[in-house]
This record gives C-alpha cells, structure tokens and sequence, in this order.
C-alpha cells in the first residue's frame, strides 16, 4: 500500500520567524512479482500455465516473448495468467521465454516493479525410424535384426509384437532393437507380425508418434497330385495328371509349378518337361518288360517378392509291355481228321 509523509515547515531570515506550512508526500510501492511454477516443461501441444501475483493490490502484468522459431503458439501479451498452447516442431526440446514485469499503482502511468523470466522447455513429439524396411522372408527363415532409433536425444524406445495365431519363433516384446528372429508359420497362407513402437521423450515422459514394423512370413508349400500312380499298357493314353498345393485358395502371391522327366530307352511318346499339368500321354513300350517313368515336379510360392521353394515330388507311371506271341506249325499241310501240331 501507499504511505504518506506529512511535513511541517518553517522558514527563518534574520531571525525572524515566517508562519509554519503543512506538506504532504504520499509515496507507492515497487510492487514485487511471484511467478507459479517459477518455471515448466510440457509436452508438444499442452499449454504453458502460470499464474502472476504481486505483494501490491492492483497491479499489472505484461511479458514478451523470446522468440524461437521452432515453438508456435507463444505470444507478447497482458493479465494475471499466462496460457499458451506451444507446438514443438523439431526434434529436440526448446526453451522459451517469457519476460514478465509489473507495473503498481502510482503518479506518471504507475510504479514500475520487479520483472523475471519464466523460463519453457517444451519437449518434440518424438518419431522413430527403422534400420530395415518392412521384411518378408519364408517360413523357418531367420529374419534381420532390425535397429530403432530417433533423433530426439535420449528417447525411450519400447515395442510390442502383435503375433498371430500359427506363428512361432516371435519375440512378444523388447526395446530399440526388434532381434533377429526365425519365424515358423505353421498354416496354409502368408501372416503378418505387427511390430508397434512406443517412443516417449526422456523428460516429461512425451508420448511420441506411433510407429509400426512389419515381418510377414509366407507358408512353405507342399505339392501333390490330382491322380495316383498310373500302371498302364502300352499304347495306352496316360490320364493327365494335375500339380498342386496345400497353399489355401485365393491368397495373395503367386505358386509356379514345373517338372521334367527322362525318357527311358524303350520308350516313345513321352513328354519330358512342362508346367501345372503332365499332359495325357500315349507310351508305348517297345521292351519286354515293364518301365516305369519318373516325372519330377518341384513347386514355389512368391509373396512380397520372395520366392520360397516348397517340398516337391515325384509321380510315377509304370507302362508294361504287350506280350509277343510266336507260333511254330510242323506240318502246315494235313488232310481232314489229322492231327495239326503248333
């Protein structure tokens, strides 16, 4: 509060004496400043709060500034509180200032009183980036270990895999790095491991931008055939036969299939290579005894760009040869009711 000086004056010459005045001097505090809390670190996107109070009734409050230029939302300005949204927008944490002062009650626009700094360090909202691209790899491979790093200084990195039903050899959990891991995938279709990241400031413990990794793990298929092994006669036509997989319908990627056979000496007819389907096939076997043809299939799976080969066969078809007939007459001339000899 203001005080007042009352002062009672004379004035004398020559001895003599003039007539007492009465004068009065009121005089205003410098009023003091308490900022609350002296000084913050938020999060990106959270508002700096501070509430101004001064020993001295009706005082006034204005700050400016420091400007930063990576910190949006921080602006000169007046009252008892300070409240701004402030946008971090690099990656490491910023300062910024607040420069208070106080102006009290008094003659001339009022006594200026004791100014500070409210000081904000405002944390980056985290990212992180990975050392692999999203993988895929075949089933009972070994995938690469994969570094996760962020250019926040001192984040804390933790990740969570999401593992679906049929995958095994998957790590459920872990930090900055995902491990080399070798993943089994025991169905008939590609399946995805969703590695999700959590990165946080170090201070403040800032939740940063969610992040994902992926590995996905494509089946290692097997082949059969549309028909058993075939034994047939010479000169007889083959029934085609039909290569295929236990890879479930409709998937996405792609399955190649191919073989190839020999063709034995004694054989004519055969086809010796082809894909999908062994075609039907009129063997004949020019030998006197049976020859069985072995056609070897071999099939892959390509997903994502990765190629796995899948557990291939071999399909048989045994062609017996037609049996030879030579007959010897002794006497190919006889008369009625004589006795021919073969």
């Amino acid at each position: 509060a203001s005080a007042i000086i009352n002062l009672v004056a004379s004035a004398s010459i020559n001895t003599c004496t003039g007539p007492f005045a009465n004068g009065q001097i009121t005089v205003f505090p410098n009023p003091g400043l308490t900022i609350t809390p002296p000084n913050d670190t938020i999060c990106s996107g959270v508002a700096a709060v501070a509430s101004l109070t001064s020993n001295v009734a009706n005082t006034t409050f204005a700050w400016t500034i420091s400007s930063n230029p990576s910190i949006v939302g921080a602006s000169n300005g007046t009252g008892a509180t300070i409240n701004q949204v402030l946008t971090n927008n690099s990656a490491q944490i910023q300062q910024l200032t607040y420069n208070v002062t106080t102006n009290g009650p008094g003659p001339n626009n009022g006594c200026a009183g004791q100014s500070s700094a409210y000081n904000v360090w405002v944390n980056p909202v985290a990212s992180v980036g990975f050392s692999q691209a999203n993988a895929t790899i075949c089933s009972g491979t070994t995938s690469t270990a994969v570094n996760i790093t962020s250019s926040t200084p001192n984040a804390q990195i933790s990740w969570t895999a999401n593992i679906p039903a049929g995958i095994t050899g998957a790590v459920a959990s872990g930090v900055n790095t995902i491990p080399a891991q070798t993943l089994v995938n025991n169905t008939q279709g590609p399946l995805t491991v969703v590695y999700s990241v959590n990165v946080a400031t170090q201070v403040g413990n800032c939740q940063g931008q969610a992040s994902t990794y992926s590995i996905t793990v494509n089946p290692i298929p097997v082949l059969s055939f549309s028909q058993n092994t075939q034994v047939i006669c010479s000169g007889v036509n083959t029934s085609a036969v039909g290569l295929q997989s236990n890879l479930n319908a409709g998937i996405p990627g792609t399955l190649n299939y191919n073989w190839s056979a020999n063709q034995p000496v004694g054989i004519s007819g055969m086809a010796t290579s082809g894909t999908n389907t062994i075609p039907v096939q009129t063997l004949t076997n020019n030998s006197a005894a049976p020859i069985t043809l072995n056609y070897v299939a071999t099939l892959n799976y390509t997903n994502n760009g990765m190629v796995c080969n899948g557990t291939g066969g071999t399909y048989t078809i045994t062609v017996n040869p037609l049996p030879q007939v030579t007959a010897t007459i002794q006497q190919p001339i006889i008369c009625s009711n004589d006795t021919a000899s073969i």
